[in-house]
Parts: C-alpha cells; sequence; structure tokens
C-alpha cells in the first residue's frame, strides 16, 4: 500500500477528531505530550498485506526511530489484508484505544520497575520522576545501575550513561534539572524523528 493511500483511509477514519498530523507511515496525537501516541503502517513481503501497529512510545529517551509497536490484528491474523480487511475500522479502533498521558507514564513504571530489561527499567524510573515520584524513580535507577551486566552494546552503553547521569541530580536534591533533562532528551527525539509538536505547520498558499 502506497502511503498516500494509507493516509486517505486514515483520514477517513479519524474524520471526527482533527488532533492527528502525520510523518510519512505514522498518523500521531496531537499535541505531542512525553509519550508519542500513534497508528503506524508497516508493508509485508506480500503487497496485498499489511501491518498496523499502535505506538506508545516515550519520548524522554533519545530516538531516532519509531519502535515498541504492538500491532493490530485483522480478521484473521497480524497480516493486514488490503482487499479484505476493513482498515479503516482497524485504525479507528486503535485510536479508539489511547489512554491519557498520566496512565501511559504509570504503565511504563509498572512495566519497568524491576525489570532487568535496562531501557525498560530506565523509562520507568524517568515516568516516575515526571509523574511526581521522585523517590521511586531513584530507587529503580539504583536497583537498576546495581544490577551487572556484561553487555557492551553501544545502545546499553548510553542508557547506562544517562541513568549515571540523572542519578547523580537525584542523590544531589536536584530534580528540577534531572526533569529538565529528560525535557532536552524528548526535544531531541522529536527532532529527530520529525515530529512537530502541534502538527504539520501550515500550509502557504499563493
Amino acid at each position: 500500500m502506497k502511503v498516500a493511500e494509507w493516509k486517505r483511509l486514515v483520514r477517513a477514519a479519524l474524520s471526527n477528531d482533527p488532533g492527528h498530523a502525520f510523518r510519512e507511515q505514522l498518523c500521531y496525537a496531537t499535541p505531542v505530550g512525553q509519550v508519542l501516541f500513534g497508528v503506524a503502517m508497516d508493508t509485508s513481503r506480500d503487497p496485498q498485506f499489511i501491518y498496523i501497529a499502535r505506538i506508545a512510545m516515550p519520548l524522554f529517551i533519545p530516538t531516532h526511530a519509531i519502535h515498541g509497536g504492538v500491532r493490530a490484528v485483522g480478521d484473521e491474523s497480524e497480516r493486514i489484508s488490503i482487499e479484505r480487511d476493513d482498515i479503516e475500522r482497524i485504525v479507528a479502533n486503535v485510536w479508539a484505544s489511547r489512554k491519557t498521558e498520566k496512565w501511559e507514564l504509570t504503565h511504563l513504571v509498572r512495566d519497568g520497575d524491576g525489570s532487568k530489561n535496562r531501557l525498560r527499567a530506565e523509562a520507568a524510573a524517568y515516568a516516575a520522576l515526571l509523574l511526581g515520584r521522585p523517590r521511586l524513580g531513584l530507587r529503580i535507577l539504583r536497583t537498576a545501575l546495581h544490577t551487572p551486566s556484561d553487555d557492551d552494546r553501544p545502545f546499553l552503553i548510553a542508557s547506562s550513561d544517562r541513568m549515571t547521569a540523572i542519578r547523580s541530580l537525584m542523590e544531589a536534591r536536584r530534580a528540577e534539572e534531572a526533569t529538565a533533562q529528560l525535557g532536552r532528551w524528548r526535544a531531541e527525539s522529536l527532532a529527530a524523528l520529525g515530529i512537530q509538536e502541534h502538527g504539520s505547520p501550515p500550509q502557504m498558499t499563493t
């Protein structure tokens, strides 16, 4: 499916909700908060099928790519048939699953508190801080950094460096500075992804 056709179907499905914008194959909710919510299309090897995913991705961990989507299911499977499945209905259902930002942040905390997955723990700690629970965030950071790891992949080393920096600020009782740093990382993610906080800029007319 071409991107233009995907956008046409999504616009039809969300005709009653003006709070959205597009970035290539991603349709995302606006205004954008700490967690990017949207619905994305991905192609498959068979041109008669596509994948549709629900996106709820924290922006306060620097990123250059959309990730972490949960695939929607069509009438038969995750492979959505362009001919047989009701794509507008699937998109509308995904969009209707949107939660409040507080819910998404709370979910991140529950999912990552105590997790051995370094990135989940990192997201949980920062989410706790944004929810106004700095002690919980600091505990999660300390636990994650105390857990030994022999994995030297660059993105995990970067995660450890970020957590160490935020932990240092929190231990120095500089929570406001830690929150400000999360804001800077969020801005980096928005810029890298090409996401407009309030949607696409207005088109110039002649």
